[in-house]
């Protein structure tokens, strides 16, 4: 089975690349720029103190070169990318490009690791969601991806647990370890969805 990553180019993502031991396979996600984080802050899709955080986490995040792969900008690079590779599935983690239905109509299986539970915390800023839940015991899912952000059916849970007395960056360093571990778990034959 054939199976192509597509990871965000972020210091988060370029972690993740630089784990999996199949370069040939993965290809980095540039299509979120600051236009489309200010659209979802004025859409209420996420708020404006969560990013601040968000942003915060990262600036003190190590930060790894970006490993020398191709790059995916837009749904019409995602065809190419299917029509070029011809894969059984796709794999998406901190991709952040949200799939058209003519590409989820293609015959391929989309799939996405999300590192909150679902469905309660799906789409962005769901680990401060978590936290001001007290909902510290928390799951890294693989899920297929559908027109509904975050929406798909659950295939894989890999639990972490968030601390209340944890900063916000190491409780994210947490959450995506586990999404890191579902990664390599596919990469290497451990997880089959």
């Amino acid at each position: 089975m054939k199976t192509i990553f597509i990871i965000g180019d972020d210091k988060v993502g370029r972690q993740a690349a630089a784990e999996l031991n199949v370069p040939d396979a993965i290809w980095l996600n540039r299509s979120v720029g600051s236009k489309r984080v200010w659209r979802l802050i004025r859409s209420g899709a996420i708020k404006l103190p969560d990013v601040l955080a968000i942003a915060l986490a990262d600036i003190r995040r190590p930060n790894l070169a970006a490993p020398v792969l191709p790059i995916i900008q837009s749904n019409a690079d995602v065809l190419e990318l299917i029509k070029a590779e011809v894969p059984d599935r796709i794999i998406c983690y901190r991709a952040g490009l949200v799939l058209t239905r003519r590409v989820l109509d293609q015959p391929v299986q989309f799939l996405n690791v999300h590192c909150a539970d679902l469905p309660k915390y799906g789409g962005l800023g769901t680990l401060h969601r978590a936290l001001r839940d007290k909902a510290f015991a928390q799951n890294a899912c693989l899920h297929e991806i559908t027109t509904v952000i975050d929406g798909g059916r659950v295939l894989h849970k890999e639990p972490y647990h968030l601390s209340p007395t944890r900063s916000f960056r190491l409780n994210e360093d947490v959450a995506y370890a586990a999404g890191r571990k579902i990664l390599n778990d596919i990469a290497s034959g451990h997880i089959t969805p």
